[in-house]
């Protein structure tokens, strides 16, 4: 029976439809584990042997490291992209040189424009790029969703006499530094000065979303839910939100939940609103720093962009009293068409495409190669032995103190 390790980075980001993609690899005669990205990967990698490994993304100095030494050990290496690059300068900056030297395939998704840019830009050959679709819209699907029912959140938080709006934000770098990201091949591209204005930025930018929520709350006249992104430092939110409890802040719930609470979605370049739109959910792009540094996604050309607060206020007073028509609805079905492969009624979810893709995939003999992050990894099992400790994280942080168990605890939950 083949193997298959799926790597994941953030829990809230991608583990819930990672598991779904478990279910249909499994149904094709896989052994799959889902693991959380650190240096114990390399231990998974010698000891368990899988014949495939599937990562996110492959654009960090630590992400090739460890795909070169899954070539070394014979296993097959796949990038499945889940996520949607929407512009051709994102494709250049996400498939920098030397990113791809490691990889057997790389699953996206999109049309004939996307195919060819990712044959100019991931510098692989073009029968190693297979456009399957994404898992990350698979729970959409009807014939998914017959088979994983989705309960509607937050009974007893919402007033059913009004109307949910959901504010959402995706303002990732808000906390980055040039010293945080500078090993990264994609932000070297970007250059030091572009990284920290992008971070100045996306800070105002949150300043300016709380400002909005809190402003639509004093109107009381609708529910609100506030999600920030899941890679986003939530603390900024929570200092802001804490102490207003009309505000529901929920960053760990799957969009699909929430699109059966939510009326209106307010964003600023989320792909959270391309994925309310196969619900019909209205959304509004709100941009109140208009700037090249960080210019609008392609798919806000589908939607009302309003830049000014008071306008988007009264925006929503208008959509509150029932005024909202339904705006460029066969637009954005055929954008989900042509960019994601996404169809609702479709019968092949991506997750199946690709599981059934690989079984055709040959596999290799594995070999033993020692890494230093094995060594690494033994020496702290045997001090987390020596102190009686539950998890090996808590011996390094006995040493980095507290600060670092809180990221460790961000990161993988």
């Amino acid at each position: 029976m083949k193997k298959v390790l799926i790597i994941y980075g953030y829990w809230k980001r991608e583990y819930r439809y990672y598991q779904l993609f478990q279910t249909y690899l499994e149904k094709h005669g896989f052994r799959v584990k889902l693991m959380y990205y650190n240096f114990e990967c390399y231990h998974e990698a010698l000891t368990w042997k899988p014949d495939f490994v599937i990562l996110n993304q492959i654009s960090q100095n630590e992400n090739i490291a460890f795909a070169k030494y899954l070539k070394k050990c014979g296993t097959r290496v796949i990038v499945l992209n889940a996520e949607l690059v929407f512009l051709e300068e994102d494709m250049y900056f996400k498939y920098a040189a030397d990113c791809n030297d490691y990889v057997d395939y790389l699953f996206e998704s999109g049309g004939d424009r996307k195919f060819k840019l990712l044959c100019k830009y991931s510098h692989l050959a073009r029968n190693k790029i297979k456009m399957m679709g994404t898992p990350k819209l698979d729970p959409y699907l009807d014939v998914v969703r017959k088979k994983f029912p989705i309960t509607r959140p937050y009974q007893g938080k919402l007033n059913p006499a009004k109307k949910t709006v959901c504010i959402c934000t995706s303002f990732c770098f808000s906390n980055g530094t040039w010293n945080k990201v500078k090993n990264n091949i994609a932000y070297q591209r970007l250059g030091k000065t572009r990284v920290e204005s992008t971070a100045r930025t996306q800070r105002e930018l949150q300043r300016k979303f709380i400002e909005l929520t809190k402003n639509i709350v004093r109107t009381g006249r609708c529910n609100v839910i506030f999600r920030c992104h899941p890679l986003e430092d939530s603390q900024t939110y929570h200092r802001a939100f804490d102490s207003i409890p009309e505000i529901i802040f929920d960053n760990t719930i799957h969009p699909a939940e929430l699109f059966t609470a939510a009326d209106l979605i307010i964003h600023r370049s989320s792909t959270l609103a391309v994925e309310s739109w196969i619900y019909n959910i209205p959304s509004v792009s709100y941009d109140p720093i208009p700037t090249t540094i960080m210019p609008l996604s392609q798919f806000a050309r589908f939607e009302k962009v309003i830049h000014d607060q008071s306008m988007l206020l009264a925006f929503v007073k208008w959509f509150l009293r029932g005024r909202e028509a339904p705006f460029m609805v066969k637009e954005r079905k055929k954008y989900l068409q042509d960019s994601f492969g996404f169809k609702k009624n479709a019968q092949s979810p991506a997750s199946k495409r690709i599981a059934a893709f690989m079984t055709t995939i040959p596999v290799s003999d594995k070999r033993f190669v020692l890494h230093p992050y094995i060594i690494y990894f033994y020496t702290l099992n045997m001090l987390r032995i020596l102190f009686f400790k539950k998890h090996i994280y808590e011996v390094i942080g006995m040493v980095k103190g507290p600060q670092y168990m809180k990221k460790v605890i961000h990161d993988s939950t």
